[in-house]
């Protein structure tokens, strides 16, 4: 941009400076890809801060199939993970509805991922 622009606060310009400064991350869960996958797919979501999310994988009943993260902390920002379609003891997963849970900082959002054989 390389122009300077003014923030206005209350009719009075208060600070000038040589670019915007970038909007806020929020916490969010993007829809997997590609959905429906077969056999993996791509989940990605944005941190707003450093710590540690928790990423779970659910089946139509409700039941945890696989835990995507592990307890390593996560810096702010964008990132992707990729489940294989396997449940937490190695074996695949039947064709269906499951559900990707986000969890982080007492929040969390989800989104539907279709596994079609």
């Amino acid at each position: 941009l390389g122009e300077p622009y003014a923030a206005l606060l209350h009719s009075a310009y208060t600070e000038v400076s040589n670019s915007p400064q970038s909007p806020s991350v929020r916490l969010s869960l993007e829809a997997n890809y590609p959905n429906p996958f077969n056999p993996s797919t791509t989940i990605a979501f944005n941190l707003p801060q450093s710590g540690r999310p928790v990423v779970t994988v659910y089946n139509l009943k409700g039941q945890m199939v696989k835990t995507l993260t592990n307890a390593e902390p996560y810096p702010a920002g964008e990132h992707s993970i990729v489940w294989d379609g396997r449940d937490q003891a190695g074996q695949p997963v039947s064709s269906g509805l499951y559900f990707c849970r986000l969890s982080f900082e007492g929040k969390s959002t989800v989104r539907k991922m279709v596994l079609a054989k």
